[in-house]
């Protein structure tokens, strides 16, 4: 390329050389033989613009060569040999030698005039692309701080073009206020003008666009410099960081989130190595972050289940999440924890798999809970199979030898009001635990409460060959408090006392005034309690020592019951021990009331009901209807049973009854609308309802009364309870 480029100036030096003798030529008819060499001037000048120094010697040269063939007299000559035409050629070759030495200085002053103009070009045209490719904003400024140009991320934040806001002052392009203050910034770009170094923005900086649009933006700017290093302007480099302040706030929430999460939350490379750790992995596993980041997670896993580990990361690796796999881990204290736990991949900006993070939550309980469930299904299967067990094989016996009859009826009655205790405490500690038992609180003497409890459990002192003892109060130990309520509480302690003592022993109870409290002392010769098992005596399902037999028999809720009835009383009752074989004492303490506002006794009101009370029974379980039959026929009743709503209001109707009993879950029409419709019929204004149904909450009480029912009695009904409400229907 170089070669050709020589040959081209050379052969425009030749070409000039040729044309200037043509010309030359061309003015004989004016000239003659004078001026012979007038036109290789201009053919040396315009070789020497064009092509240079050494094209233009050359030119000057061959205009030599050709001047005595073409240009001297006589023409066509070879050689000068006159001394006037030798003086001229010298003269020539001198005068083109100026001119070849002036045309090549201006010929490569041009041509590095041209190269930097090239140069600059080119320089400029990389400048656009550059500001144009990449993503920051560009500004620059003169001296003065009027912008001379800004690429396209510039006009799309400001909102200003080019064309518009070339020659503007930058403080009209670029508004920018501090985002909390809202107060005017000092332009970086005209601080770096003055102060000649490069300037940063503060935190906090909003750029207003043209629009008014508001973005937070970084930047920073310095002065532009000359090869002198005099400042004549200045460049601003900015960039919109909403994302990254959008990516900001989630990071420090999501931080904010893991930080305060019960749940221990880890984060872990590909090896196990922790590399996160938060408060809830602390307050987990009882290890701060500095004592657990950059250490092996198998610190806390059971040598035994190191391989969950291994194959908890080998899942991971393959891009696998796991949810809630159970395992075990140890505490900083040594205990271990049941633990479930979810991993799931951390990637990177493209993806490749670098750790895991970890959620593990404390299980330890909920699986202890699930096994006590269990055991406690269990026992709840062995402890009603007994009672029903008793029931049935007591009415087979009847059946195949009737003279078996009065003792068959004695042990099913027995076993009947077992199973009826059992569910009793059930839904009373359910009651207890969802704050759905209401006391029906008043002054009463504690004796009382303790006299009704003993008789009811007598017959279990009795069969276990326990003796009971009751020493005689204080007159003035009364509380303010739910006597059936009470009772149980009493009760439940008797029979656990009955149960836990062997042949022989003795229950010992006592009333006292102790410091304003009314003291019942329980106490025992019986099995007595370990110390492990004292402090956990009043929790639910919580038993002694069993056989295999179960043959104390209970479910674990009675001192449940007891201590959740104490409290609602606002007492307090503890267990106290000296150990296996030492019997035991428990101690309820009870806020004492005046005995003044105690109501004396008054005698129970024989019930005074007759033959001939007609009641109708609303029941679509026959078994149930036809039992209850039974019982009211025995007590000199006249009565009825029909199984759903529709027939209950016919018969009603037809033969108005003194007492209907209705069950609530009927089918089609509910007992709340059987009793809705009988209190809109005059008919029927005189007839006593009365709520028959298994459930057995204040509010099931509150809404049978609200729908019209005189009385709420839960199932199974209790004769009793029958004979008192029958009582109170004679009486009215």
């Amino acid at each position: 390329m170089r070669h050709r480029t020589t040959l081209i100036r050379y052969a425009v030096a030749a070409g000039s050389v040729a044309a200037a003798t043509a010309l030359r030529l061309a003015f004989d008819p004016i000239l003659g033989t004078r001026f012979p060499f007038a036109t290789l001037f201009f053919a040396v000048l315009v070789s020497a613009w064009l092509a240079g120094f050494g094209p233009a010697l050359a030119a000057s040269l061959l205009g030599a060569l050709l001047a005595p063939w073409f240009l001297l007299a006589p023409r066509g000559r070879l050689f000068v040999t006159d001394t006037e035409d030798v003086g001229g050629m010298l003269l020539y070759l001198a005068v083109s030698l100026g001119i070849a030495a002036i045309g090549g200085a201006m010929h490569r002053a041009r041509t590095r005039a041209e190269a930097a103009a090239r140069d600059n070009a080119l320089h400029r045209e990389q400048l656009r692309v550059t500001l144009r490719s990449i993503g920051d904003a560009v500004v620059t400024t003169d001296m003065h701080g009027r912008v001379t140009s800004m690429n396209e991320v510039a006009s799309t934040l400001t909102g200003w073009p080019e064309h518009e806001a070339r020659g503007r002052p930058l403080e009209e392009i670029f508004r920018i206020v501090n985002e909390l203050t809202r107060a005017a910034t000092p332009n970086p770009a005209l601080e770096a003008l003055r102060v000649g170094r490069i300037v940063g923005l503060a935190n906090h900086t909003m750029l207003i666009a043209r629009d008014g649009q508001e973005r937070p933006i970084d930047d920073s700017a310095a002065p532009i410099r000359d090869d002198d290093g005099r400042v004549h302007g200045a460049v601003l480099i900015f960039r919109d960081v909403s994302d990254r302040r959008r990516g900001d706030e989630v990071r420090a929430l999501l931080a904010a989130v893991v930080e305060s999460s019960d749940d221990a939350i880890v984060t872990k490379d590909l090896t196990g190595t922790v590399t996160s750790w938060n408060a809830g992995a602390r307050a987990l596993f009882g290890y701060t972050a500095e004592e657990m980041v950059g250490q092996s997670i198998l610190k806390i896993v059971p040598p035994e289940r190191a391989a969950d580990v291994t194959k908890i990361l080998a899942a991971i690796g393959r891009g696998d999440r796991i949810e809630h796999f159970e395992s075990e881990r140890v505490r900083r204290d040594g205990t271990r924890l049941t633990v479930s736990l979810s991993v799931s991949p951390i990637r990177d900006a493209s993806g490749r798999i670098t750790g895991a993070s970890k959620i593990a939550r404390d299980i330890t309980d909920q699986k202890r809970a699930e096994r006590e469930k269990d055991h406690f299904l269990a026992m709840l299967g062995h402890e009603l199979r007994n009672p029903l067990s008793a029931i049935r094989n007591a009415l087979t016996a009847s059946t195949l030898d009737p003279s078996r009859l009065p003792r068959a009826l004695e042990l099913a009655s027995h076993a009947a009001t077992h199973l009826t205790r059992l569910v009793d405490d059930l839904l009373d500690v359910t009651r207890v635990t969802q704050g759905r038992l209401t006391l029906r609180r008043a002054p009463l003497r504690l004796a009382d409460v303790v006299e009704r409890a003993a008789e009811g459990v007598r017959p279990l002192f009795e069969e276990r060959g326990v003796r009971l003892e009751l020493t005689p109060p204080h007159a003035d130990c009364c509380v303010d408090g739910d006597a059936t309520r009470l009772e149980q509480v009493v009760g439940n302690l008797l029979t656990n006392a009955a149960k836990y003592t062997e042949a022989g022993g003795r229950v010992t109870v006592s009333i006292a005034e102790d410091d304003g409290a009314v003291v019942l002392r329980v106490r025992d010769t019986g099995m007595g309690m370990s110390r492990e098992l004292l402090p956990r005596i009043f929790t639910l399902f919580v038993q002694g020592e069993q056989a295999l037999d179960r043959a104390r028999g209970g479910l674990g809720i009675g001192l449940t019951l007891v201590k959740k009835l104490v409290d609602l009383h606002g007492g307090t009752v503890e267990a106290h021990s000296e150990g296996p074989g030492q019997g035991a004492e428990f101690v309820v303490r009870l806020p004492r009331v005046s005995a003044d506002s105690v109501p004396a006794r008054c005698a129970t009101p024989a019930a005074r009901f007759g033959n001939g009370t007609r009641v109708l029974i609303v029941e679509d379980n026959s078994d149930a209807a036809e039992s209850l039959t039974l019982l009211l026929e025995a007590l000199g009743l006249r009565v009825r049973a029909v199984g759903d709503g529709p027939a209950a209001l016919a018969a009603a109707h037809g033969d108005p009854p003194d007492v209907m009993l209705v069950d609530i879950g009927l089918p089609g029409m509910s007992g709340y609308e059987v009793a809705e419709r009988v209190r809109q019929d005059p008919a029927l204004r005189d007839t006593v309802l009365v709520a028959l149904t298994g459930y057995g909450l204040e509010e099931d009480r509150r809404r049978a009364i609200a729908a019209g029912f005189d009385q709420h009695l839960v199932k199974p009904v209790e004769v009793d309870k029958m004979r008192a409400l029958l009582a109170q229907l004679d009486e009215r």
